[in-house]
């Protein structure tokens, strides 16, 4: 866009100079340029300027191994869409169910010598206030308690901690998913020290996109949206082809910070994904659908040149005059360019012939 603004800017400059240059010869007087004008209003555009994005998986997890043993195989297909507690993977659980029985039988026994302690401190109890029993026979009752109490809390830990190791031999999804390839076979010895990654899972629907905004756009877009506050605003996708993807996404989050080093922050939208079209990892482009910019000036593309010393229009001070006027254009609008600084509502500019103006400015406005 810029080398064709330059190459118009060229042609004009170079009718210039065929105007400038004199020669010995009497010099014929140039004709008013023909051009078309148009004045400036301001107006109320959408803002529709597209955002490259990336998509990420909502969330993610990697399943390992939380306890030793072989596998006895997997059960589901690499890539496979799984439901929320589907088990994928299994340890072998036979040393952990053996390891559950013995759990079992000595939180009996605790249990059982418990019982004889709280039966024996309720005989001497008594017999120690009636002083049939010595102080000694007491307290070894008391500490017999004790001691029994201690060990069935400890015995009802262990039988947890055993249960717990048996439930993990059976590797489930913590959410409905994609699951990844396996990474260990039917037959292997994992560990949680060693190997222990087995599969990665990924919930696709919904899906996030992850896109940066420049802090200018990002102050137009709070500025016309009423608030700072942006969440929830809806987000029309595309594919790379240009395809408009069925489904609106919503902006769930807008990073506080700006980063120093690109100078625009993040923004990330949310949108449903119920039959996998969008993957982690995927580019797609990100254009607001409610936001309009308000009271901008635009001037038509065409209209505008660009030189050494930065872009300029011809602004018509007479019915037969025109002057360059340097502006400062802000972003292009389809075939149109807001301009920030340089001109002003009701002001007239060239918008074609320019190349035909010369030095003095002449010009016959064609209607």
């Amino acid at each position: 866009m810029n080398k064709a603004l330059k190459l118009q800017f060229a042609i004009a400059m170079v009718g210039l100079l065929f105007v400038g240059c004199g020669s010995s010869e009497k010099k014929q007087e140039k004709k008013p340029a023909t051009v078309s004008v148009v004045e400036i209003k301001q107006e109320n555009v959408p803002f529709n300027i597209k955002y490259t994005g990336i998509t990420e998986a909502y969330q993610f997890t990697q399943l390992r191994a939380r306890v030793d043993g072989y596998l006895l195989g997997q059960e589901y297909k690499d890539g496979a869409v799984v439901k929320q507690g589907a088990r994928l993977v299994q340890i072998d659980p036979a040393p952990y169910k053996v390891a559950v029985d013995n759990a079992t039988a000595k939180l009996q026994s605790a249990q059982a010598a418990f019982l004889i302690a709280k039966q024996n401190f309720d005989r001497i109890s008594p017999l120690y206030e009636k002083k049939a029993a010595t102080k000694q026979d007491y307290d070894t009752a008391v500490a017999t308690l004790d001691t029994s109490k201690a060990e069935v809390t400890a015995a009802s830990a262990n039988l947890e901690q055993a249960r717990l190791n048996l439930s993990y031999c059976d590797i489930t999804t913590p959410f409905d998913a994609v699951a990844d390839k396996i990474y260990q076979y039917k037959g292997s010895y994992v560990s949680p020290s060693k190997d222990s990654l087995l599969t990665t899972v990924y919930q696709i629907n919904p899906i996030r996109v992850n896109f940066e905004i420049s802090e200018a756009d990002y102050e137009a877009i709070t500025t016309n949206a009423g608030s700072v506050n942006i969440l929830g605003r809806p987000v029309k996708i595309l594919f790379s082809t240009g395809k408009e993807y069925e489904k609106t996404g919503k902006i769930d989050f807008v990073s506080p910070a700006i980063n120093e080093k690109t100078g625009t922050r993040t923004m990330r939208v949310v949108v449903e994904n119920p039959n996998g079209k969008l993957t982690p990892g995927q580019y797609l482009g990100m254009i607001f659908t409610d936001i309009n910019l308000n009271g901008v000036t635009l001037v038509p593309q065409e209209s505008i040149l660009q030189g050494e010393h930065g872009y300029m229009v011809y602004k018509v001070t007479s019915p037969t005059t025109a002057v360059q006027q340097q502006v400062t254009p802000s972003r292009w609008i389809g075939d149109r360019v807001i301009i920030k600084d340089g001109i002003k509502v009701g002001d007239k500019i060239v918008k074609s012939g320019i190349e035909k103006i010369g030095v003095d400015g002449k010009i016959v406005v064609a209607h």
